[in-house]
């Protein structure tokens, strides 16, 4: 069927105005038509992403209802159906209609339905498959992309997104259901009534809230210091209120709100998208921060599972932290305290992403405990964590602002973030330190350690031409210097290969589309984009002085904007 075809067929079946109304509009536009029905929605290694509206490649009722009819054959096939499967949705626009469309489908099928009643956190849904011992979950949400766009990922029993095999498995169940009217439906009040359905929230929210309370290491230093700090937090119009208000109105801390953002408002204004790594999103709070002279400004995204963070320097400037300093703060932090309390033992690890700094694994192996590394996306901490036999998990992260800690949850967790980075300000306090001085500190003793990402949107046909030309080039035609640095190897993890001058050896690490170059004093990594049409870039280094490195650093970044144009 071409796309045309499909065009026609969706014409023919969809009932709604909305759908009807925008399918009309599109009658004439063939580019259009193209781009919404040339190819199917891909169910990814992370779920459903993509923009809303109407086609077969967006996000819409028709589409959602198809993924969750395939989930839920997948469920069904598991035995899964009486454990049943627990759906959360973000602030975006339709997010709480695709919910509902999804516990409709589940419902129809027989299986047990846990919908919360409101907007709620990602990590809380890990947390209620967990509690609630759910075969799975669904969580719409397009995290931290812009207003246009809205996703559907699937979690398995553990807590955790849906690994790749599992991910590959659904994908076929979708990929089997045929015509509109082969995924279930079933009136939702009907299935509330039939106890197919059930409504969760405040229940969940208050033993998540409460666990969450348990984690800090030092109880003692948080009564004695909260009330020396002020900080500035935003939800970014998010999720993230319902957390922080539940977990922060028992703490002593200091606190102002970015108010205007803590209603929810899908069109995320004054922000081309809501990530809290971003200096415009971040904006608003960062500004209260400096008229209250707030010892640290933080955001998390609209699912709550990111943590964004602006600190004061020593001018009293405040900077934007990155994921893999805030990482490494509290690395050192919990891993210190451990220690002087006599809890780290031998076999205690930590988790990072490949593409996050190398700076944790230095400060890991002073502590003499294992860094263990794993492919970019958060399921894969999860799933390391899962299949780890010995010893205990201390923390896990990646550089875009995913941290995680204990046995709460299985997914990255925003406000527990701001949990731990608050209890790390507390010993600053007591030391008479602030979070800058602390890593400055820190790069005085593993090295003065600079990341950058550069990234490129390259959407449609061309874009995914783009980036496949810049792989290809990198893997046929290598680099022998970067940035003025030799290459001394390069692991290809397509082939599961490092090659380096005169061989080559394979490497025991899944398959992913990177390649990652080690260098004299960093490395720097290729690799497009698993949740949106982009090409990321990292560039890592590690000087002996500061000025040293950000002169290696600015090297490699001018690298990585000739190879993207």
């Amino acid at each position: 069927m071409d796309y045309n075809e499909r065009y026609l067929e969706w014409k023919s079946f969809a009932r709604d105005d909305e759908t009807a109304a925008e399918l009309l509009r599109m009658e004439n536009d063939e580019p259009e038509k193209k781009s919404r029905f040339s190819e199917e929605l891909n169910f990814g290694t992370a779920g459903l992403r993509g923009k809303m509206g109407a086609g077969t490649n967006r996000m819409n009722i028709y589409t959602v209802r198809k993924a969750t009819q395939g989930f839920a054959e997948y469920v069904k096939k598991h035995g899964g159906a009486g454990a049943g499967v627990a759906i959360s949705f973000d602030t975006r626009k339709y997010s709480q209609r695709f919910a509902q469309i999804a516990a409709r489908c589940l419902a129809a099928n027989g299986i047990k339905t846990y919908l919360f009643a409101s907007a709620a956190s990602v990590p809380e849904l890990s947390f209620a498959i967990l509690h609630l011992k759910a075969f799975g979950g669904i969580a719409i949400t397009a995290s931290h992309n812009p207003k246009d766009y809205n996703g559907f990922k699937a979690y398995a029993p553990w807590g955790g997104q849906l690994l790749d095999d599992k991910a590959k498995e659904v994908t076929g169940c979708i990929d089997g259901v045929c015509g509109f009217g082969a995924a279930l439906d079933m009136d939702l009040d009907e299935a509330v009534k039939n106890g197919i359905v059930e409504i969760i929230g405040e229940d969940i929210d208050s033993e998540y809230q409460k666990r969450l309370l348990e984690l800090p290491l030092r109880k003692d230093n948080i009564e004695k210091h909260a009330q020396d700090i002020t900080f500035v937090y935003t939800p970014l119009y998010g999720t993230g209120l319902r957390t922080f208000t539940g977990v922060f109105k028992r703490l002593a801390y200091r606190y102002l709100l970015v108010d205007e953002q803590c209603v929810p408002d899908p069109e995320f204004p004054g922000m081309t998208a809501p990530n809290p790594e971003d200096e415009t999103a971040m904006k608003k709070a960062v500004e209260l921060a400096k008229r209250v002279s707030a010892d640290i400004a933080m955001g998390t995204d609209p699912d709550a599972d990111r943590m964004g963070a602006a600190a004061p320097n020593r001018e009293g400037e405040y900077i934007m932290l990155s994921g893999n300093q805030i990482g490494c703060i509290i690395i050192e932090y919990l891993l210190r305290q451990m220690k002087e309390s006599g809890r780290l033992r031998p076999g205690d690890y930590i988790v990072k992403s490949f593409v996050s700094t190398r700076m944790a694994d230095e400060i890991a192996k002073s502590y003499g405990i294992e860094c263990v590394t794993v492919p970019t996306g958060f399921k894969y901490v999860a799933d390391a964590i899962n299949k780890r036999k010995r010893g205990r998990f201390v923390f896990g992260f990646e550089e875009s602002g995913g941290f995680l800690a204990g046995d709460i949850a299985r997914d990255k967790d925003g406000v527990m973030a701001m949990l731990l980075i608050l209890e790390t300000l507390c010993e600053c306090k007591e030391k008479g330190e602030t979070l800058y001085s602390r890593l400055q500190s820190l790069y005085g003793a593993y090295g003065w350690h600079n990341e950058k990402v550069i990234s490129a949107q390259m959407e449609g046909e061309d874009g995914m031409r783009r980036i496949s030309a810049i792989m290809r080039g990198l893997r046929t035609a290598p680099p022998e210097l970067l940035g003025g640095q030799k290459v001394l190897g390069y692991a290809d993890y397509k082939d599961g290969k490092y090659k380096y001058p005169g061989g080559m050896k394979p490497m025991d690490f899944p398959r992913e589309n990177a390649v990652i170059f080690d260098l004299e004093k960093g490395w720097f990594c290729v690799r497009p984009s698993g949740t949106e049409p982009k090409i990321k870039i990292y560039a890592a280094v590690c000087g002996k002085t500061q000025e040293e490195a950000k002169r290696l650093s600015d090297a490699l970044a001018a690298e990585a904007r000739k190879l993207i144009g």
